[in-house]
């Protein structure tokens, strides 16, 4: 399963996994399975499980979750994404057991 997510700002978040299940009383999507999330920006997260609002434009995931971009590498053992303010920005808050490797 693969989606795309189009911002304002233009840019773009992709997202695969291996299976998804729509919670449309909740406008959740689980995702699972090799789930992978590409931006624009360049960060690709990785992780066996996570789970979206696709109304409130928020993630989260309670397991392990691998972040890389040119920077370097995060591993923690959960996350949290949130949209600024219909910006299209993102912040993402990792906790758990944060590794974090700088690659100069």
């Amino acid at each position: 399963m693969t989606g795309q997510l189009d911002f304002i700002d233009g840019s773009i978040v992709t997202l695969s996994a291996d299976r998804a299940v729509f919670e449309e009383h909740s406008d959740l999507v689980n995702f699972s399975g090799n789930v992978v999330l590409n931006s624009t920006e360049g960060i690709t997260l990785e992780s066996d499980q996570l789970t979206t609002n696709i109304v409130a434009l928020t993630a989260y995931s309670d397991v392990p979750v691998r972040a890389s971009s040119a920077l370097g590498e995060l591993r923690s053992g959960n996350m949290r994404i949130t949209t600024i303010h219909n910006s299209g920005h993102l912040k993402m808050f990792f906790g758990n057991g944060v590794k974090l490797t700088y690659v100069p």
